[in-house]
Parts: C-alpha cells; sequence; structure tokens
C-alpha cells in the first residue's frame, strides 16, 4: 500500500514542462450552466480536450505560438478564438456558448460498417431534459416510464415504473439524484416516479460496465442531475397535467445561481367529489421539492448545496373505527465542493445523506397498530480527474458509504451504523477508447 499510495502522489503532482496549459470551464451562455463532454481543439493540430461532467476541460504539453481554438456543442454555436501562448505559461479560458437551432439539410452519410460497431457503447446512454420531455408519458411526463422504451430495459408491469435492465431487477439498479442514492423512487405504489422533470439537467444510464467510481452495485447505474439555476435572470415556469401541477423558480444569487422547484397532485378534490358512503374511496396524494444553490467561491473553488424531499400519503377509511394510513419517502441531501488544484488536476468532494421512511398506522374494530421502516445512509466521497497528456485522462475517486439501521433493545436509542465500507480506486481513460480500471478494498 505505501507504494501505491507513493505513485499516486508522483502521478498527482504536476510536472512542469517547457510548454503551456489552457483550461476552464465550458457553459451556457443563456443560463451559465455548465456543459459537459463539449469538444475543445487548437485547429491544425491534434491537441484537444473535452470537458468533464462539471464542464471542466484541461489541454497541456502545449508548445508555445499561435494557436486558434474551436469549441463545439451539439445544439450550440460553434467558437472560434485566436490566442498566443508563450512556454510555461498557464492560461485559465473559459468559454460560454449561445444556444443555436440546427437547421438540418439533405445528409449523405458514409461510414465503415465494422468500425462504428467497434467504437458503439451500446450499455451506456445520456439524455438531456429537452429530450425527455418529448419522450411519451402517461398522464405525467416520466423519467423511468420514458427508459423503459430503450432496448435492453424493460418494465415490471403496465402499472409499474421500475427499471429491469438487462435482467437485473428494480432492486440491483443505483439511482442517483445529485449523486445523492435515492431508495425506491416512486410515488403511487410504483406508478410515477420521484423525478419531476423540470429541474433535471441531464441524466447518464449505464446497462453494464459502468466506471469504477460507480462501483459496489449489481446492476445498471443511474445518474440523475439537477440543474443549477439560470445565473442570468430570474425565471419561472410551469405546468399542469392530467393529475399534478408543477412549478420551477431559478435566478442568480451573487456569484451563482439557485433553483427550487415542486410538484403536487390535484387528486383530493375529484376523490372526494366521488366518494359515498358505500364506495369507501381512499384519499390520496403526493409531492416533490427539488432544491439547489451553488456559490462560486473563488475562481478555482465552487460550493453546491442541493436536496430533495418527497412524500406519499393515503388515508382509507373502512368504517368505524378502522382505517389505514400510510405515509412514505424520501429524504436526501448534499453538500458538494470543486476545487481546482492546478490546471491539470480536479477535484470534487462531497458529503451525502439519503433516508426513506415508510410508515403505516391501521386501526380494526378500535384496536391499533403502527410499523416504521426506514433505510439511512451517509457517504463522503472524492473525484479526481488528471489530464495527464493530450487524450489521456486519469481518475481518481474514494468512497465512504456508511448504512443506519434503527437501534436494537441493547443500544441506546439513537440510529447505529450497521454496515461501514471503505474502498479506493483508479481508472485510465485514453484517447483510442482503451481504458483499465483497478479496485482497492
Amino acid at each position: 500500500m505505501r507504494s501505491i499510495g507513493a505513485w499516486l502522489c508522483v502521478v498527482l503532482i504536476p510536472t512542469t514542462a517547457q510548454a503551456a496549459t489552457l483550461s476552464g470551464f465550458v457553459t451556457d451562455q443563456s443560463n451559465g450552466e455548465s456543459l459537459p463532454f463539449a469538444n475543445i481543439a487548437l485547429k491544425g493540430t491534434p491537441l484537444g480536450a473535452v470537458s468533464n461532467d462539471n464542464g471542466y476541460y484541461a489541454i497541456n504539453n502545449i508548445p508555445a505560438g499561435t494557436y486558434t481554438m474551436v469549441v463545439t456543442y451539439i445544439g450550440y454555436t460553434t467558437y472560434q478564438e485566436s490566442l498566443t501562448l508563450q512556454a510555461t505559461e498557464n492560461r485559465r479560458f473559459d468559454f460560454a456558448l449561445s444556444p443555436k437551432t440546427l437547421q438540418a439539410e439533405v445528409t449523405i452519410i458514409e461510414a465503415d460498417r465494422y468500425r462504428e460497431e467497434r467504437l458503439a457503447q451500446p450499455s451506456f446512454l445520456s439524455l438531456k431534459a429537452v429530450t425527455l420531455k418529448d419522450l411519451p408519458a402517461l398522464g405525467e411526463a416520466d423519467l423511468l416510464r420514458s427508459l423503459q422504451l430503450l432496448p435492453g430495459i424493460q418494465a415490471a408491469s403496465d402499472i409499474s415504473s421500475g427499471l429491469y435492465v438487462r435482467g437485473g431487477g428494480p432492486d440491483q439498479t443505483k439511482i442517483l439524484l445529485d449523486q445523492i442514492p435515492l431508495y425506491n423512487p416512486s410515488h403511487a405504489f410504483g406508478f410515477f416516479s420521484t423525478f419531476n422533470p423540470d429541474p433535471i439537467k441531464d441524466l447518464s444510464l449505464y446497462k453494464s460496465a459502468y466506471p469504477a467510481k460507480y462501483g459496489g452495485n449489481l446492476g445498471a447505474v443511474l445518474d440523475v442531475t439537477n440543474r443549477d439555476g439560470n445565473r442570468n435572470n430570474v425565471q419561472a415556469t410551469g405546468g399542469i397535467s392530467v393529475i399534478a401541477a408543477r412549478t420551477t423558480l431559478e435566478g442568480p444569487v451573487r456569484n451563482g445561481s439557485w433553483m427550487i422547484s415542486g410538484r403536487r397532485t390535484y387528486l383530493e378534490p375529484l376523490l372526494n367529489a366521488i366518494r359515498t358512503d358505500s364506495n369507501n374511496i381512499p384519499s390520496y396524494y403526493f409531492y416533490d421539492l427539488n432544491a439547489k444553490i451553488n456559490q462560486d467561491l473563488s475562481p478555482s473553488d465552487k460550493f453546491v448545496v442541493s436536496g430533495y424531499f418527497g412524500r406519499d400519503d393515503l388515508n382509507f377509511d373502512l368504517d368505524t373505527g378502522s382505517f389505514v394510513k400510510i405515509r412514505w419517502g424520501n429524504t436526501a441531501v448534499t453538500g458538494k465542493w470543486t476545487h481546482i488544484f492546478s490546471p491539470t488536476l480536479f477535484g470534487n468532494f462531497l458529503v451525502a445523506g439519503s433516508e426513506y421512511v415508510s410508515r403505516t398506522s391501521l386501526s380494526f374494530f378500535e384496536t391499533p397498530f403502527s410499523f416504521r421502516n426506514s433505510v439511512r445512509d451517509l457517504t463522503i466521497k472524492g473525484d479526481l480527474d488528471y489530464f495527464a497528456k493530450h487524450l489521456h485522462l486519469r481518475s481518481y475517486s474514494a468512497n465512504v458509504p456508511c448504512d443506519f439501521c434503527p437501534c436494537d433493545k441493547d443500544r441506546s436509542p439513537g440510529w447505529w451504523p450497521s454496515n461501514f465500507a471503505a474502498d479506493a480506486l483508479w481508472n485510465t481513460n485514453t484517447g483510442g477508447g482503451g481504458g483499465v480500471e483497478i479496485f482497492y478494498f
């Protein structure tokens, strides 16, 4: 382990050479949202980079000279600018791309069939929020139900939003919201998912062969990211569907932005209208609340706090002295610090907590019963992206999860950790598509 630690120290410490380094963030000009996987290239040279999940990029080992930088992203205007770099210069260059409507013409596509099949990634899928809203939906736009239309994914039944990915059940799929794990992310006993489509920025689905930083689960990984909020203007949006109403507010605050979004069903008035003494129709509603605030503490530091709160409430009056009341839902919060250690070393560090609670109260002929089930966990995680050289990115991750369960009769009141584990891992990705992933436990 000492040799491994020494090797990591050598790799993570940036080396000094007679060459320049170019780094920065790529964002959306209209709202300040980061743009992951944007292409940045120095025209006429093989030098370039792809922005990471936070929109950060770095190009190192650039010989001194004058270059034309080209930044491209689908759906945005191409950015070009000439710049002159001196030897050993570390230049910070942030880009804000403006959205552009693409007008397609007749296009003839020619390709090597077998080469394209080799480069395809059938186990990975990335979707934007705009695409999710355009997919078919039943009553309410639903993220999980939309994914069931894709190959390799099957629904448990017509009334369930659970995902069966390549044979793995819903309980084997890790679902993350802003890197917070969510348990049983559904409403109405699985009929709808907990994801309100308005605050969602994008999602990544790994059906198999997921990156090392997602290690520790049995099946697929669904990573959902909320929007940061509009950094330029205060904005309000909303909508009404067959079963629910939703609204989203966002705007700038100092050196950052905020976003809050809520959704709630309005089924109670309808159910109350058709309820009689003979049919015993229950009362039911659910709601979701997403919130996020981020601040740029300095050009190299950013702090983000994100949270989610959702509940289902079912009341069923059976007879005099007999009733069923069930209340369940998720609560999750995370704090993330992003730091640029050097132009070629980018770090993410976060603390996330998640809780799922289900409470059931019953009464039959004035005899009460009560049940409570819950799952809590706390995760401390750190990620490092090292831009070693052209088309060579090394990622390092350390994860400390801790699951909690209610105390037993031999312990004092409170919550005690039932499972504690720590793991560290690193993986190397190259532009040629190769990669190595090694786990240390």
